[in-house]
């Protein structure tokens, strides 16, 4: 899957990307290929977020997503990454869905939409399995 990076106005080889920001785009190097299929286009941008660490805009009818990270709040919680990234990844899975019941839903449910989308993905970015995904990869299970 094609991964662009975006930082300081420059894209891609151009980026000077700090260790901790590496770390950041190696985690989801190794998330996306577990978790999304080869059609998609992610772009990673580096820049401030307000009030989160990672946010997600996704267009599925074009198979492209953008994470927007914000290094200066995730660089306080690097044991946090896989979380963030995957947290966000997994709103790229779901989003078809909630986009289409927020759709067909009354604007006073647009909020119970959005609790509801939150508490789906947490739960599946804290399932156990993510233990015995990563002990599979360390050990060179990587399904190639």
């Amino acid at each position: 899957m094609p991964i662009s990076i975006k930082k300081d106005g420059k894209y891609d080889d151009e980026v000077k990307l700090n260790d901790y920001e590496k770390d950041v785009v190696a985690s989801f190097h190794k998330h996306v290929d577990l978790m999304l299929d080869d059609k998609w286009y992610l772009t990673l941008k580096f820049e401030p977020v307000e009030d989160e660490a990672m946010e997600c805009e996704v267009q599925p009818e074009y198979r492209t997503a953008k994470v927007s990270i914000d290094s200066d709040q995730l660089k306080s919680q690097p044991e946090y990454i896989d979380f963030y990234v995957r947290h966000e990844l997994l709103h790229v899975v779901v989003w078809n869905f909630f986009d289409i019941a927020g759709t067909l839903a009354y604007k006073n449910a647009a909020q119970a939409l959005i609790k509801l989308e939150e508490s789906v993905i947490d739960r599946l970015e804290h399932m156990p399995m993510w233990k015995l995904v990563y002990k599979a990869l360390e050990a060179g299970l990587d399904g190639e």
